[in-house]
């Protein structure tokens, strides 16, 4: 499981959004830790957001068979997955609105 989680986390991006190291996946970048695309695609972008008590590997199968004509964006939320643990705000959800407005 350990190592499975491994590669999927080989292709996530990171960023830091309102005091917060954020992991996510984003279909138009490589697996380059920490490219940047200074042209990203026009395609229609597509955020996939998991609940609590999970992350973005939820979706590991969606990004597998998810089709190319969009740019999908997987995060893990703040608190979850591979994101920051520590929150600088507190955990309500008016903090997560404005953490995705950042994002």
């Amino acid at each position: 499981m350990q190592q499975e989680l491994n590669d999927f986390y080989r292709y996530h991006q990171e960023v830091m959004v309102g005091g917060v190291l954020t992991r996510y996946y984003d279909s138009d970048l490589d697996s380059t830790p920490g490219r940047y695309n200074p042209n990203p695609s026009s395609k229609p972008i597509v955020v996939a957001l998991h609940g609590v008590a999970t992350s973005s590997y939820l979706f590991r199968n969606l990004i597998a068979e998810f089709d190319s004509s969009v740019r999908l964006v997987v995060p893990d939320l703040p608190g979850f997955g591979r994101s920051s643990k520590q929150l600088p705000w507190g955990a309500k959800y008016k903090h997560y609105l404005e953490w995705l407005e950042g994002f």
